[in-house]
């Protein structure tokens, strides 16, 4: 029997389970329920949102509050219809109140939040002294309704993403303080309009080696400091990369192999046609990386690479591209997308030459990994539809903001 194992060798046993199975190992008896509580508690994080805790009493909310470690908010307002009651502040002030464990806080702020419902939160981090990963999902329209984040230091994660652009401002000095006080930090996320150089030369200046960093575009601060330190650096997405032909080079050849023991996921779109795209003049560094599960870059059009340049064609560097991924051991997730042509101004001109493109490079991928006769192969063209429809909708967020 389960419940007669010493509760010391259910506590090992249960470090081995996924959440899942510790739920159900709870389920067998009001022994093991016990004995599991704090393991389980500790390791599933808690999904709050405002209505729920309103309208449904929380089931287990005892083993939360005394264990809960993982915090994860979807949202602080309620619809319309419903009644607010009097007594919704003192509910979750209270449901707060005792997590004092908290290692983890995933926060998604949204315009219809309750502002004394967004303090409550604030102060819940300024006294979380555990917190270690905190990550903020920015999708409030009004920026003078942005509550005052306190200072936070010793954090591993910081993950900023703002919806509305020119509004990363009001997270700035606030993030450059939790950077500086966090020398064991080892994931950062900056919104899309931050002066990520002060960021970079800041690190850079610490020492701190960064295994995730997700960032909007390309620097020359960025890649002095990725190529500042070796081998640590496994997730590397840059929204846009942007610069000239020699900021493509000095990047490929001081950071990817500085990198290329430990790099598993690299997304590194180039927004202009040029070095940024995967080409025989960066092929050298892109073979090295045989870890990667995840592989996105922009390839050039044919009208960029012209006879006249000697570059070949785009179906020549896709079809490199393609070979490279399906050699790669543990590939799972490929994306090749187009970059913008030079001389384009207008938008109408720039979406027609992308779409064109895009539709070559899609039948390109369709045509090599049908050829193929692994089952790799058709799970790439899965994820080259999905992540190609999901750039392309950034990016026309990005060109009409």
């Amino acid at each position: 029997m389960l419940a007669d194992i010493y509760p010391d060798l259910l506590v090992v046993i249960g470090k081995e389970l996924s959440p899942s199975d510790r739920q159900s190992l709870r389920a067998v008896s009001t022994t093991l329920r016990g004995t599991i509580a704090p393991l389980f508690f500790a390791s599933a994080p808690l999904i709050l949102s405002l209505e729920r805790l309103a309208t449904h009493p929380w089931q287990d909310a005892a083993g939360w509050l005394r264990y809960g470690q993982h915090l994860v908010i979807r949202s602080l307002s309620l619809d319309e219809s419903f009644k607010t009651p009097r007594s919704l502040q003192k509910l979750l002030g209270d449901f707060l109140e005792p997590m004092d464990k908290l290692r983890s806080l995933n926060w998604t702020l949204l315009t219809g939040d309750f502002p004394w419902a967004q303090r409550l939160v604030v102060d819940l981090i300024a006294r979380s002294d555990k917190l270690e990963s905190l990550s903020l999902y920015d999708h409030m329209s009004c920026v003078d309704d942005f509550p005052s984040l306190p200072p936070v230091s010793n954090l591993r994660v910081l993950w900023v993403q703002t919806r509305y652009r020119g509004w990363a401002s009001r997270f700035t000095p606030w993030m450059c303080d939790a950077v500086q006080h966090s020398p064991r930090l080892e994931a950062l996320s900056l919104p899309s309009d931050t002066n990520a150089s002060v960021f970079f030369a800041r690190l850079h200046k610490q020492g701190t080696r960064l295994r995730r960093l997700h960032v909007a575009n390309s620097h020359e601060m960025l890649t002095a400091y990725l190529a500042s330190y070796a081998d640590t650096l496994e997730e590397l997405y840059i929204q846009r990369a942007v610069g000239d032909a020699a900021a493509a080079d000095a990047f490929f050849h001081a950071v990817l192999p500085r990198h290329r023991s430990t790099l598993r996921a690299l997304s590194i779109p180039g927004y202009s046609e040029g070095r940024w795209s995967f080409g025989a003049h960066n092929l050298e560094e892109i073979v090295q990386l045989r870890g990667l599960h995840t592989l996105e870059m922009t390839v050039n059009s044919d009208e960029y690479l012209s006879p006249k340049r000697g570059y070949g064609c785009m179906a020549d560097d896709i079809e490199l591209f393609l070979y490279i991924a399906l050699s790669l051991p543990t590939v799972t997730s490929i994306a090749l997308f187009p970059a913008v042509a030079a001389g384009r101004r207008s938008n109408s001109a720039i979406e027609r030459h992308l779409e064109v493109t895009q539709r070559k490079i899609t039948a390109e991928v369709e045509r090599v990994c049908g050829e193929r006769e692994e089952a790799v192969a058709m799970v790439l063209v899965g994820t080259q539809h999905r992540r190609a429809r999901e750039m392309d909708r950034a990016g026309r967020c990005l060109r009409s903001g």
